[in-house]
């Protein structure tokens, strides 16, 4: 009797054991399933806060440097197509200038910047970021980005070179002399620099506009050109072979700058795009620009 006693007690006591046992598990499960549920919250709000902080920054590096870096491709772009880049202050003495990809985005009485990519690099430095910002779209597209502007930075100097070494030289020397020559013999007229600048951008384009007539105050250019020479412009394109592959190249040139100039403007698009979607940013361009 007494060992029967004993295993009932044993039963007992191994059965209470056994009940606190999964209760003490069941609490431990309901505990831990907690804890997961917190740390859950809690990681949702951090996400949520990081997004809310980098949403500012984004915002700022976006209407800072990027907006406007895209309104000036859009402008350069337009004006290599209508050759309205080359700018030429005084053909004669190999003195032009040429729009480039920054222009008009910083003040002129600020420093000057060789390049694009020193301009962006200081506009990073001025929002007190690199291009190890911790945003993943920002990585996602940064150092292709930077690579682009880097290309159309050394396809331009390329070209402003061929400009100043080959191009106006020729202008001047081969071209321009001789025309004037014919104008000082012909007329005892030595035309002012405006009409050297007239001439050069109307061969640049290849075709001669009549838009800058009224500011010739001596002489009627469709006098000298149309009635004198009419079939100047159209003699250095098609019987002066040395002028018409000098054009070839300045093409040739123009179309590498679109082609980096395209290609940076995907890359800078789809950035923008992915920040406005997940940081639900307006991007409004600036009024001043204009297509």
């Amino acid at each position: 009797m007494a060992t029967v006693a004993i295993t009932g007690i044993l039963v007992i006591i191994t059965a209470y054991y056994a009940i606190s046992t999964e209760n003490i598990l069941r609490v431990n499960a309901h505990y831990a399933s907690t804890t997961d549920e917190i740390l859950e919250v809690n990681r949702k709000t951090l996400e949520l806060l990081i997004v809310q902080k980098r949403s500012a920054k984004v915002e700022e590096i976006a209407r800072t440097i990027c907006v406007p870096l895209d309104e000036q491709i859009k402008r350069i772009q337009v004006e290599i197509k209508d050759k309205s880049n080359v700018i030429a202050l005084d053909p004669t003495r190999n003195r032009i200038k040429i729009q480039s990809l920054i222009h008009n985005i910083y003040s002129p009485k600020t420093l000057v910047f060789p390049t694009t990519l020193d301009f962006i690099s200081s506009q990073f430095e001025t929002l007190k970021i690199d291009t190890n910002y911790e945003d993943p779209i920002f990585q996602k597209y940064i150092r292709s980005i930077l690579g682009f502007i880097e290309e159309y930075d050394n396809e331009q100097k390329e070209y402003e070179l061929f400009l100043d070494t080959i191009a106006i030289p020729f202008f001047s020397q081969k071209i321009l002399l001789s025309f004037t020559e014919k104008l000082e013999i012909n007329h005892k007229y030595t035309p002012p620099r405006i009409f050297y600048e007239h001439l050069f951008r109307s061969l640049m384009i290849g075709a001669f506009d009549y838009s800058m007539e009224k500011e010739f105050t001596t002489f009627d250019p469709s006098h000298f050109i149309l009635n004198e020479y009419p079939h100047f412009i159209d003699d250095c394109y098609q019987n002066n072979i040395e002028f018409r592959t000098l054009i070839e190249k300045k093409s040739k040139y123009e179309e590498r700058l679109i082609k980096k100039l395209e290609l940076l403007s995907t890359e800078l698009n789809s950035l923008l795009s992915e920040w406005m979607n997940v940081y639900h940013i307006v991007l409004i361009p600036s009024p001043n620009y204009t297509k």
